[in-house]
């Protein structure tokens, strides 16, 4: 915590809620354990199930909810 990338990364993203986006961010890093992986994923990956948005706009709308089922879909395998 606190490093200068972390920090960066929080700077890039400074509107979404803490709270939300660091849950989102842990369940994700689950799946893909390279954090510059899985920021990118965050940051730009558009999922299609989900109105076809990435993790980041889903967390600013208040969908952070159903991100994490998503992920946890993934976890399980129902999903890749």
């Amino acid at each position: 915590m606190g490093s200068s990338i972390e920090s960066r990364r929080d700077e890039a993203i400074p509107s979404l809620p803490a709270d939300e986006r660091q849950a989102v961010f842990r369940a994700a890093l689950r799946i893909e354990r390279d954090p510059r992986e899985a920021t990118g994923w965050y940051l730009h990956t558009r999922i299609a199930e989900l109105d076809d948005l990435t993790a980041a706009q889903l967390v600013a709308c208040g969908r952070a909810a159903e991100v994490m089922r998503f992920l946890e879909a993934v976890c399980s395998g129902a999903r890749d």
